[in-house]
Order: structure tokens, then C-alpha cells, then sequence
């Protein structure tokens, strides 16, 4: 039982990822005005966008699917992760998106202290999840520290940990600039291959002595 909830609360988080995924994607290319190399997403569903309807719809859903892969870790599965810590950060990361998607930034996704009290709860959220996840790949890096250093997720996780702390703070130190774009969203694609692959791991768990 333990084994087949785990797996449908990581489908649907697999199915939120991809659907987040395209949906930024796809509005980043179609949306009128938009340059995705030089603004944020979020810029796709501030106040006042044409794209917000849309867009808040699948930045929520993909908050939910956080959750929901953050729920399937919970039990014996947490060994996926080595630690009971990393479920607790991405259900954090989860709560970000979904904080994100509450409170839009302002036109142009302006940095507090210059943006609205909504403003500024929209940085605050994304810093949330940006942060968690980058945190919680760490720590699943070195709580696999027993498996061959060559382990594939283990790999990736210290992989993905030490590449998005950097990208994040070059992503404030942008501010906006030229570049900002193509910084958040090589960001987000490392995390989001992340959760995937954390996803799929759950989705392929067996019971130990089941057959394949």
C-alpha cells in the first residue's frame, strides 16, 4: 500500500513538472512584448499580463505536484534521498511555488524594497523554492555518501546543489539585466530535471524482494 501511494503521488508530481514545464516554455515563446533571454517568468503572470490566467493555473498545479512528490517520500521510501530532511524541503519548495503564484509581482517584476507588499511576497516565495531545492539536492548528495561516487543520483544531485546556488546568485545580481531571462530558466530546468528523475526513481521503487 505504502509502495503504490508513493507511486501515484509521484505520477502526478511527474505529471505537474512537464506540464509547468511546457507551459512556460510555450507562453515564453508565443507571448506578445516578451523577450524570455532578458525578463523572468513570472513576468508571464504579474499583474496586469494577458498571460496570468494561464499561467497562475500551471504555476499552481505545479506547486501541487511538489507537494505531492514531497508526500511520496514519506515512510521507508525517504531512502531514495538518504535523509527525512530532503521531503521536508521540497513540500517547502512546493509551498514557494504555490506562494509565488498568490502574490504576483509587480510590471516588470520589480526587487523590494522598490516592489508592492505583493511584490515583495512573490520574491519571497521563489527565493523559498529556488533555495530549498538547491538545498535539499545537497543534502540527498551527501546523505548517499555510502554509494559509489560515480552513483548516478547521487552525481546529479551534487551536480544540480552546486549548480544552482551559483546560477541563483547571479540571477541577483542581475536584476533585471540582459541575461536575467536565460539565468532563471537554466536554473529552473536544473531543478526540474531533478525533481523528474527524483520522480521517475519513485515511480520505478519495488517493494524489497518483489520481482521486477
Amino acid at each position: 500500500m505504502l509502495y503504490r501511494r508513493s507511486t501515484i503521488l509521484a505520477t502526478i508530481g511527474l505529471v505537474a513538472l512537464v506540464a509547468w514545464t511546457f507551459a512556460w516554455t510555450a507562453t515564453s515563446a508565443l507571448a506578445v512584448d516578451y523577450n524570455p533571454n532578458d525578463q523572468y517568468i513570472s513576468e508571464l503572470f504579474e499583474t496586469g499580463a494577458s498571460t496570468r490566467p494561464h499561467m497562475t493555473v500551471f504555476i499552481a498545479l505545479h506547486g501541487l505536484g511538489v507537494l505531492a512528490l514531497a508526500a511520496s517520500l514519506l515512510g521507508r521510501v525517504a531512502r531514495l534521498v538518504g535523509s527525512r530532511v530532503v521531503p521536508l524541503l521540497i513540500a517547502a519548495a512546493g509551498v514557494g511555488t504555490l506562494g509565488a503564484a498568490s502574490f504576483p509581482c509587480d510590471p516588470g517584476c520589480t526587487i523590494p524594497p522598490d516592489a508592492s507588499w505583493h511584490g515583495s511576497l512573490h520574491w519571497l516565495f521563489s527565493f523559498v523554492f529556488f533555495s530549498a531545492l538547491a538545498i535539499a539536492a545537497l543534502i540527498t548528495a551527501y546523505s548517499l555518501r555510502d554509494e559509489p561516487v560515480t552513483s548516478g543520483f547521487r552525481l546529479l544531485s551534487a551536480i544540480v546543489g552546486l549548480t544552482s546556488i551559483p546560477l541563483g546568485v547571479v540571477l541577483l545580481a542581475l536584476n533585471g539585466d540582459p541575461g536575467t531571462g536565460v539565468v532563471q530558466r537554466l536554473n529552473l530546468a536544473v531543478l526540474t530535471v531533478w525533481l523528474i528523475v527524483l520522480a521517475s526513481r519513485v515511480i520505478a521503487l519495488r517493494p524489497v524482494g518483489e520481482a521486477p
